[in-house]
């Protein structure tokens, strides 16, 4: 199994992957691949790169703040995902992303 996380943490002192990372190790199958990349340093995956499953973490960015420059990357790549119908669980900033709400 093939795992994004990304991490939209904007602050050293607040990043949350590792404990996404931590509960992705334990929850998925042995041998699983975690792959963390930090939206707000422009540092999407490729569109065309598959995943088994994305988890969208917290930031201290609020999920109506547009004018962050990372933040349309970002709704781009999930928007594209989420079409795709790739399996996505939004934490904090990233439910209501996911949701639309």
């Amino acid at each position: 199994m093939k795992i994004l996380i990304i991490d939209n943490n904007r602050m050293p002192s607040s990043f949350g992957s590792r404990n996404l990372v931590n509960w992705s190790l334990r929850s998925s199958p042995l041998g699983s691949e975690i792959i963390v990349r930090r939206a707000p340093d422009l540092d999407l995956p490729s569109q065309d790169l598959n995943f088994d499953a994305i988890v969208i973490s917290g930031s201290m960015t609020s999920c109506l703040d547009e004018t962050e420059s990372w933040v349309a990357p970002f709704d781009v790549f999930v928007t594209f995902h989420l079409k795709k119908e790739t399996p996505i669980l939004g934490v904090c900033y990233g439910h209501p992303i996911v949701t639309g709400k």
